[in-house]
């Protein structure tokens, strides 16, 4: 790794640690690990209920490849993975899922494979 790299990598650790949030990601029903996650991106799909925070809007993850850890096992994020996020004391539900124009459910970050910025939609709470 370069010294560019390295600084890179410590900053975005930084990142993690100042602006990251705990979820759980999920894989089937009884499979998951709690990674740390940046929220990168927010928005709407238009079809939004009024006064309703968080229902129809797209949201990505930036979660390092290192932190996806199933069953002892490195995973890649897939369709119909979930993401739950605990925001304002309710337990938010985010399917993984390819945004429009994407070529999948996730891209990488930077060029050695470090992290990923995972693309969902709002599904639920619990």
């Amino acid at each position: 790794m370069s010294e560019f790299d390295d600084d890179f990598a410590a900053a975005d650790d930084l990142f993690a640690e100042v602006f990251g949030v705990d979820v759980e990601y999920w894989r089937g029903a009884v499979n998951y690990c709690e990674p740390t996650a940046e929220v990168v991106t927010m928005g709407h799909d238009g079809s939004e209920v009024e006064n309703t925070a968080v229902a129809n809007r797209p949201r990505s993850y930036l979660i390092a490849a290192s932190e996806l850890v199933i069953d002892s096992e490195t995973v890649t994020p897939r369709q119909g993975d979930r993401i739950k996020e605990t925001i304002g004391g309710t337990v938010h539900v985010f399917e993984v899922m390819r945004r429009a124009g994407a070529r999948d459910v996730y891209e990488w970050v930077d060029v050695n494979g470090g992290s990923w910025v995972v693309h969902t939609k709002f599904v639920g709470t619990e």
